[in-house]
């Protein structure tokens, strides 16, 4: 990161009507305006919202209980800081869907809209189909999806805040971090708990990399009542839920994740391919969604996962070369049911391109069984021994982060899980599930076959050539 650099408070100049930090001015205004516009925060924001001031170049791990004013604060922030500096910034939530409804279209509980903490006095334009707000001094604030910033086009931001990050693709920042290194920008991560996910990862090592930290829970804030964790527990709202949510507790145990109590225990390491036994890749693919894949064996009673691969908007010739790199011998690849009519960026199915590729005896069709199936069949499997080579790291977050839907009002998980960025590898791990079992019933029986020693009785088979003829005659012509 680049060496941090101190910028004086903004100040108004009577004289030119203009706010300047010292150095340039920022923007022009008939009448007196103050940032953050009509918004007085409260000590704990104060204190993040300082800490860019002071730090336009800087780092902050931000773990505040819903309905703490995350994002209220971050997008005042954002316009302050796009008044000393252009250029782009943007807001990314865990979907590009989400956010209309969450950012764009937010209320505060007073009824003010987030959106007016841009002044009107700074505001060039405002376009609610992409969801950006362009500036007079040239600054656009942005929002985004954790699911597409690499659709995002035009030059890279200078700032940015990943929203309720614990949600987020945590590719996303793998993707936009060597952005920022580049052009000196910052980055904001704000967000509850949700075990101790990329999230945890990131906020635990945040202070030892010199970032801002802090955690702020309701019982500390005094912004919602003493017994809110009571209340919402008897509500409706599952307990562990309520502690994460709430009381920002990171122990709690995964709330709503379709396989977080068998993946605890799980995790990665290095060993061998077994090279005696055959390898099978089960496929999920997308077209502006990510397709994603995982390579597996059964060895003995044990399924061991070998490799993850994910990405997004390519064509099905980057899969080929991305296999032909691998240069493993795979025995089967299982495409979703839908392969045979899906195509990516091709007039052919993909089970035509497959079967072109690595030919029909290596290609086969998925069962066409309900998401629920498909999740009981990986909760057998997840409870059988297993191994995941430390090449499925980023495989084993998305199978942690797979998640049902949570009503608010009916205080009820969903039946069916999130459609969200966690989906695709969870669905190529579903698919792997169903076709696990019987992969693993024929290895068994291959190895038991091998172990028995039969002594055959000597003249078992013995036959002549009238035995056969009498058993393999023709039949007569019943020609009349």
């Amino acid at each position: 990161m680049a060496p941090q650099r101190q910028l004086p408070p903004m100040q108004w100049d009577e004289a030119s009507k203009s706010w300047r930090d010292g150095t340039r001015r920022v923007a022009t205004s008939e009448t007196k305006l103050q940032l953050p516009h009509g918004f007085r925060p409260r000590w704990y924001q104060a204190r993040i919202m300082k800490h860019f001031d002071e730090h336009p170049d800087g780092r902050a791990a931000w773990c505040v209980h819903r309905r703490g004013g995350k994002d209220l604060t971050m997008v005042h922030q954002a316009v302050k800081m796009s008044q000393r500096r252009v250029g782009q910034y943007w807001h990314v939530y865990p979907m590009y869907a989400q956010a209309r409804k969450a950012i764009w279209m937010g209320m505060r509980k007073d009824g003010v809209r987030f959106l007016d903490a841009f002044p009107r006095e700074i505001v060039k334009s405002k376009n609610k189909q992409t969801m950006t707000v362009e500036m007079t001094n040239g600054s656009i604030w942005m929002l985004v999806g954790s699911d597409n910033v690499d659709s995002v086009v035009g030059s890279g931001p200078v700032g940015i805040v990943f929203s309720e990050y614990a949600l987020c693709n945590p590719s996303a920042w793998d993707f936009l971090s060597p952005i920022l290194v580049e052009n000196g920008g910052w980055a904001a991560f704000i967000s509850t708990p949700r075990g101790k996910n990329h999230f945890w990862d990131l906020y635990d090592g945040a202070e030892r990399r010199g970032w801002y930290q802090e955690t702020h829970r309701a019982s500390d804030t005094g912004v919602l009542p003493p017994d809110i964790v009571e209340r919402q527990i008897a509500e409706g709202m599952p307990p562990e839920l309520a502690r994460q949510e709430y009381e920002c507790d990171w122990n709690a145990a995964p709330s709503g994740t379709v396989w977080g109590d068998l993946l605890l225990t799980i995790a990665t390491k290095d060993f061998e391919l077994e090279n005696s036994e055959p390898i099978f890749a089960s496929w999920d693919l997308g077209h502006t969604d990510a397709t994603a894949v995982w390579f597996w064996q059964a060895v003995g009673d044990e399924f061991r996962f070998l490799d993850y691969h994910e990405a997004t908007r390519k064509p099905l010739s980057y899969y080929f070369d991305m296999l032909e790199k691998k240069g493993w011998p795979v025995a089967c690849h299982y495409l979703p049911h839908d392969a045979r009519a899906q195509t990516l960026q091709s007039s052919s199915s993909i089970m035509e391109q497959f079967v072109e590729r690595v030919g029909i005896a290596k290609v086969a069709i998925t069962p066409s069984l309900s998401i629920q199936d498909g999740i009981q069949a990986a909760r057998w499997l997840l409870q059988k021994p297993l191994r995941f080579h430390t090449r499925c790291a980023y495989g084993l977050k998305v199978l942690n982060a797979y998640r049902y839907g949570y009503d608010e009002e009916k205080k009820v998980y969903s039946t069916n899980p999130v459609h969200d960025w966690a989906s695709n590898g969870a669905d190529a791990f579903r698919y792997s599930a169903l076709m696990a079992r019987p992969n693993l019933s024929r290895t068994l029986q291959r190895q038991a076959a091998a172990a028995r020693v039969i002594e055959m009785p000597r003249n078992m088979y013995s036959f002549t050539l009238d035995d056969l003829w009498k058993n393999c005659a023709p039949a007569r012509s019943r020609r009349m």
